[in-house]
């Protein structure tokens, strides 16, 4: 006899989120899916488990726009494989969404991750600004030779804006500027 038992719900994990120096990054580049550089300007939060264990990294960076003030883009983000496909990587990217909206800034994520796509889809704390797209060829071969980035191309990205809730100002001054 075959009996179908639905599995149980998945046990709630406690993670610890703080801002870390960019030196971090060493722990967690390989595993990202674009390339290894990371930006020194960048501001590096990382999740760990109750033990300690650094789970996910998130980097945001200041991004210079000339019709918005106060503008921020995810830089990098990376969960560790074998903590994959629990919703870590991004619940780190929200709550460091979150503390950037609670002191009045805007944030963006653009992703190539198809599960954050569609988990985002779905969550309204995200606002999608621009639906699935490839760069163009050209974007690469100019942007490669003149800065060494890879870029997305061939890639389908979209862009999201965090609209959800603000952390409380004192709390976010705390984990952005530590």
């Amino acid at each position: 006899e075959f009996l179908w038992k639905r599995p149980s719900r998945r046990p709630p994990i406690e993670l610890e989120i703080s801002r870390v120096h960019y030196s971090a990054w060493r722990l967690f580049r390989q595993y990202h899916y674009l390339d290894t550089s990371f930006n020194k300007s960048a501001r590096a939060f990382v999740a760990f488990l109750r033990d300690g264990t650094p789970v996910a990294l998130q980097a945001v960076i200041a991004s210079p726009h000339p019709k918005y003030r106060n503008l921020y883009r995810g830089h990098r983000a990376v969960c560790m494989p074998d903590y994959q496909g629990v919703g870590i990587g991004n619940a780190l990217i929200t709550y460091v969404a979150s503390a950037y909206r609670g002191l009045g800034n805007r944030i963006l994520s653009t992703t190539a991750s198809p599960a954050l796509m569609a988990s985002r889809s779905h969550d309204q704390r995200w606002k999608l600004l621009r639906n699935a797209s490839r760069a163009g060829s050209q974007g690469k071969n100019s942007q490669t030779r003149k800065t060494g980035w890879v870029v997305s191309v061939n890639r389908l990205t979209t862009t999201w804006e965090y609209v959800g809730p603000k952390m409380a100002p004192d709390e976010a001054r705390r984990l952005i500027y530590g």
